[in-house]
């Protein structure tokens, strides 16, 4: 079971979101957006709503905390300026409204599969690396 954080998500949307993650027996917690208090270290993903203005800055918050934490963007209408600005930032994904159950679970398998560690084999270096995290770094690695 997963906790999952519902973060200025629509109320009509966070009900969406909150039964079907209940289907999928995972815990739901509704929070306001204070990126000065949430606490990040004892929640499996993140969901956050609103305008690309309020949640940008959590979203940066959480790269810089917990780089590997999953980050779902929610919006009632998708426009794709804000769902290609979401994913640029950072963003695990982009979800809209309406939300389906199968939509949810793909979500929350994808999140919680990819939370893994990687070895990755470096010949350039001789050595292997190890990087926990939705994909591995090849940062420099590929020429």
């Amino acid at each position: 079971m997963a906790k999952v954080f519902l973060i200025d998500v629509d109320q009509t949307i966070g009900a969406q979101i909150s039964n079907a993650l209940a289907v999928e027996r995972h815990r739901a917690v509704r929070k306001t957006r204070d990126i000065e208090t949430c606490d990040l270290s004892d929640v499996d993903i993140v969901f956050a709503g609103g305008k690309p203005s309020e949640y940008l800055p959590l979203l940066r918050r959480v790269r810089g905390e917990r780089p590997a934490l999953p980050f779902v963007v929610v919006t009632r209408l998708p426009e794709t300026h804000a769902w290609l600005e979401a994913l640029e930032a950072g963003a695990t994904d982009y979800c809209s409204w309406p939300v389906k159950q199968r939509q949810i679970h793909w979500l929350m398998e994808f999140a919680l599969d990819n939370q893994r560690t990687f070895a990755l084999w470096t010949p350039s270096m001789g050595k292997w690396l190890l990087h926990q995290g939705l994909t591995p770094q090849l940062d420099g690695f590929i020429g």
